[in-house]
């Protein structure tokens, strides 16, 4: 199976630019990508959260890996559900009651914060199973 790399490098927090709204906080993690220790690029992807939600129990759906400046879709090996959990692993270390960046009590909801950027590097590696792009066959 190929490894993944995906180094986190920064986090911009619920930002209307990336599609924030009444209901919905979106915040993205810029990223590199590397396989088998060859560099596929820097990427971004984009965390929504139901805004009010507790920000260390609340859902957060988080999108696939796209390209910088040109938004295609990270086309690699890859294990999507892996990266999830890795990006909201993240997102919780930065914000919430085990956040540096931003401590919260435990349970806080209902809080609104924007536009904060934070920049922290943190390494993950997963094996991405052979013949899937993402968590679908490829074609």
């Amino acid at each position: 199976m190929p490894k993944v790399r995906v180094t986190f490098k920064e986090c911009i927090q619920d930002s209307r630019e990336y599609g924030t709204d009444d209901e919905f906080m979106v915040s993205r993690v810029s990223v590199d990508i590397a396989v088998d220790r060859t560099d596929q690029g820097g990427f971004i992807a984009d965390l929504k959260q139901p805004v009010g939600t507790d920000f260390d129990t609340g859902p957060i759906e988080v999108g696939r890996p796209h390209e910088v400046g040109t938004h295609k879709p990270y086309p690699g090996p890859f294990d999507q559900a892996r990266f999830a959990e890795a990006a909201t692993t993240y997102f919780r270390e930065l914000l919430g009651s085990e956040g540096w960046a931003l401590k919260l009590r435990p349970g806080s909801a209902k809080i609104r914060m924007q536009g904060n950027r934070f920049v922290s590097k943190k390494v993950v590696e997963f094996d991405a199973p052979r013949g899937r792009r993402g968590n679908a066959l490829e074609a």
